[in-house]
């Protein structure tokens, strides 16, 4: 039977099932941003990769998926997004087979940047199902679990990736945590296929703002290229000159989409969102979270397993606190921000912090901290770290989309919300870049005092980065209570 979305979302008798569909789809997106970690010294010694290349593996992915994600949403509108959904996720599928039986690690990037656009053609329809299938406490339940889909899946991919790679499933190794998504993505789109309505009609009105996707599209490669290459090359001229170009790109954009909106064109992007101060305090904020949420997986399994040389099996199972603690404060984070607002996400930031400070503090001595020669961290340290870690991203994972949005108008909700998502794909993939580029110029050439150098440098990153994004969150909630204190004194 066919389902048409003009319908109200309560006649859709199919759509917590279609939802489902979407949301293993999403869940597929998030676990492989991770899955590749606790990868990553098997495909070193598989592929002889460099650290650049390693650093590649991880970063394309977030790089293919940041500059399509507004695309994805916009194509969604053109031509229906069950259509863009299901092509997303058969591409998906295909480049994870593909990721799964690289020969080399320039095919293995390849695959991994196709992997991200493929993403970010599905994705984005995930979120606007979401605003079409759901009302009212059916639509904040939807969007509960979508941001627990998005706190869980990097635990999750951690814990899968470990076990697979142990387990050298049929001598495959590492490819097989890249071809487990061949059978679960077949299988999800043989069920959405069946499962998620059909459009009623396409929309007219919408028109793709070609313009905009190669102006940000260049923009961002622009930055992530140098970020990512630049420090194995000794920074040279022309990745200098090139960071300074996709900056100065970035900068005007917004006058690009003022200028197309001006001509009565469908900019990318509404000029209005762009100029929404506390959205986009939000969006900064919520960025500057991501830098340091990405690079805490990278930096942690690769100091767990170079520097306490533990088997991807026994990283994954070291992770598994931080799911169980993101879990259980999860379950409260939603009525938590309801009663208290951003100061709820601070008190996440905070025991994120924490849980940073007593990793740090672990490679310290009786004496102090010793930079030269650092201790080891117990086991038992760590485990109250990423516990402590994972109760606070459980606290702002959850409510943070639906927080930020606040106060955006429906029209624009579906382009915020793509913007929002983008925005922390593209700061991930900067935290990766960055922070990893940290870790690995201590790590390099220093043995074990290097790889916890490194680790050390990664934590005290990230605390400045958790620290940045507090003063923004907080920032957000002084406006968003501005606007509901004039929306109040407006007459009705």
């Amino acid at each position: 039977m066919t389902h048409v979305s003009s319908a109200s979302p309560a006649s859709e008798p199919r759509r917590w099932l279609a939802f489902g569909v979407m949301v293993t789809a999403q869940f597929m997106f998030i676990v492989d941003a991770f899955i590749a970690n606790v990868a990553i010294p098997s495909i070193r010694a598989s592929l002889s990769a460099t650290p650049a290349q390693l650093e590649a593996v991880l970063a394309v992915y977030q790089l293919g998926y940041a500059i399509l994600l507004i695309t994805g949403g916009r194509l969604g509108d053109l031509f229906g997004r069950r259509r863009v959904f299901l092509l997303g996720l058969v591409a998906f599928t295909a480049t994870s087979a593909g990721c799964g039986l690289a020969s080399n690690a320039a095919a293995l990037i390849a695959w991994r940047f196709a992997q991200g656009l493929s993403a970010a053609m599905m994705v984005p329809q995930v979120l606007a199902s979401v605003q079409a299938l759901f009302a009212g406490t059916e639509r904040d339940r939807a969007l509960s679990i979508f941001g627990l889909v998005m706190g869980t899946g990097g635990a999750a991919g951690l814990l899968v990736g470990g076990a697979l790679t142990s387990a050298d499933i049929a001598g495959l190794g590492w490819r097989a945590a890249f071809l487990i998504n061949v059978p679960v993505g077949l299988a999800a789109a043989g069920l959405g296929w069946r499962w998620i309505p059909h459009p009623a009609t396409a929309r007219a009105d919408v028109h793709l703002d070609t313009a905009g996707v190669a102006w940000m599209a260049v923009s961002v490669a622009a930055v992530l290229v140098p970020l990512l290459f630049g420090r194995e090359l000794h920074w040279p001229v022309w990745s200098l000159a090139l960071l300074a170009v996709g900056l100065l790109g970035m900068a005007t954009f917004q006058q690009l989409e003022a200028r197309i909106d001006r001509a009565g064109g469908t900019p990318l992007l509404p000029p209005a969102l762009l100029q929404h101060r506390a959205f986009m305090t939000g969006l900064t904020a919520s960025g500057l979270h991501y830098i340091g949420m990405m690079a805490f997986f990278l930096v942690l399994t690769l100091y767990l397993q170079n520097g306490r040389q533990l088997s991807a099996l026994h990283m994954g199972v070291a992770i598994l606190p931080l799911a169980i603690a993101f879990l259980v404060t999860s379950r409260v984070a939603n009525p938590l921000v309801r009663r208290y607002g951003v100061r709820a996400l601070l008190g996440g930031l905070g025991l994120m912090a924490l849980g940073l400070l007593v990793l740090l503090s672990g490679f310290g001595t009786q004496a102090g901290m010793d930079w030269a020669h650092p201790a080891t961290p117990g086991m038992a340290r760590i485990g109250v770290a990423v516990t402590l870690y994972g109760a606070g991203q459980g606290l702002v994972v959850v409510p943070l989309i639906g927080l930020v949005l606040t106060g955006v108008a429906r029209a624009q909700a579906g382009a915020a919300a793509g913007l929002l998502i983008t925005a922390q794909q593209l700061a991930g993939a900067v935290g990766v870049a960055c922070i990893g580029g940290v870790y690995f110029t201590f790590a390099a050439n220093n043995g074990a005092a290097g790889v916890a150098q490194g680790t050390m440098a990664g934590c005290i990153a990230m605390l400045a980065a958790l620290c940045a994004a507090a003063v923004g969150f907080a920032r957000l909630g002084a406006q968003q209570r501005q606007l509901a204190a004039a929306g109040a004194a407006s007459p009705a």
